[in-house]
């Protein structure tokens, strides 16, 4: 068992959940750098296949699959982030029409998530390809609410995402037939 010595001595100082920042384009061509309060790193899953054998069963891989991914975002006095993901909703399902602005493939862009170091250097990025909104969560008012920020969620669709760290190149994971 190692000493607290030789704990301190080879750990370097961990990453911080609240160091990151996010960066979205959209159908407008607009870059922004919302302020997300909360978000992942998306998770990468491969589904797995059940094979069953002379009373035993064995999991072989099967395709990867990217869930929906959903981040909040904190509200701002313009309403500006909102009202972006409130348009791009409507550009891809009209409210009066439901006809699409977009079509299948024109409203899906790409974005970026960057985990920071404390001194603000990227330590691990993930590309999402393909992301379109399927959700923009409610906004919570309440008299009730004293000494708390508007905030509200967006839940995101993307094709497959791409990673990478800080100190070796990419790896792409697409989805499976991609």
């Amino acid at each position: 068992m190692p000493s607290l010595t030789e704990f301190r001595g080879e750990f370097r100082g961990g990453t911080r959940q609240n160091r990151f920042e996010i960066e979205a384009t959209t159908p407008s061509g607009n870059i922004s750098t919302y302020h997300a309060t909360a978000l992942s790193i998306p998770a990468q899953i491969v589904d797995e296949i059940p094979v069953d054998f002379q009373g035993r069963r064995v999991y072989i891989p099967g395709d990867k699959d990217n869930p929906q991914w959903t981040l909040t975002i904190l509200d701002d006095i313009g309403n500006s982030a909102w009202s972006d993901f409130q348009d791009w909703i409507n550009q891809i399902a009209s409210p009066s029409e439901n006809e699409s602005d977009l079509g299948p493939v024109a409203g899906r862009k790409n974005w970026s998530v960057r985990h920071l170091s404390t001194d603000g250097v990227v330590i691990k990025t993930a590309e999402l390809v393909g992301c379109w909104p399927t959700q923009v969560g409610a906004i919570q008012l309440s008299n009730s609410q004293r000494n708390t920020l508007v905030t509200f969620d967006v839940t995101i669709r993307y094709d497959y995402w791409k990673t990478g760290l800080a100190s070796s190149p990419s790896n792409s994971t697409p989805l499976s037939g991609s």
